[in-house]
């Protein structure tokens, strides 16, 4: 991957469809093996789906889509956002898959990234609170949750395990 200097302006942010299925598939990958204890899905399970599955999960929805972030044609980060289907839990959304490529942290997209799914998902009727988790120690992720106004409301230890260690998972909220 060429990496530039420059930071990607927010016009360099979209929600994801069925054309980008083949460059999500590769960021996902490399997300997945690069920060192992920051994601449930695994690796070796993910490299096992086909690009059909792939192409399938960026296929956009109101309330089930991916934003991309581009720098020039190259996918270079992603979060994706889905609202509860259930009756009971249809008024709650969750942000997942938060990841920047490496060499583009501390510039200000993770900020931008998180931003828009919250503001897609806020606009769908009804959403009254937002979720997210931040693997336990993962400082900067829940800072910058924290400053975008995500709140902790308990933590579940042990919510992933890697390598034979557990992860505890901080979970955080945003009400409206």
């Amino acid at each position: 991957m060429s990496v530039a200097k420059r930071r990607p302006d927010i016009s360099d942010l979209r929600c994801l469809d069925v054309g980008d299925g083949a460059a999500y598939q590769v960021l996902r990958l490399m997300m997945l093996q690069e920060s192992a204890t920051a994601f449930s899905s695994d690796y070796e399970d993910a490299r096992s789906l086909g690009l059909e599955h792939f192409i399938d999960r960026v296929r956009f929805e109101a309330d089930n889509f991916i934003i991309g972030a581009f720098d020039e044609a190259q996918l270079i980060g992603s979060a994706g956002g889905y609202r509860e289907r259930g009756a009971k839990r249809c008024h709650i959304a969750t942000v997942w898959g938060m990841y920047v490529y490496p060499t583009y942290r501390g510039r200000g997209l993770g900020r931008d990234l998180l931003q828009a799914v919250v503001g897609d998902l806020r606009k769908l009727d009804g959403i009254e609170r937002i979720l997210i988790g931040v693997t336990a120690g993962n400082s900067a992720a829940e800072a910058l949750y924290a400053s975008c106004g995500f709140v902790t409301y308990g933590t579940e230890p042990g919510a992933i395990k890697v390598q034979g260690n557990d992860y505890s998972e901080v979970l955080m909220q945003l009400t409206f």
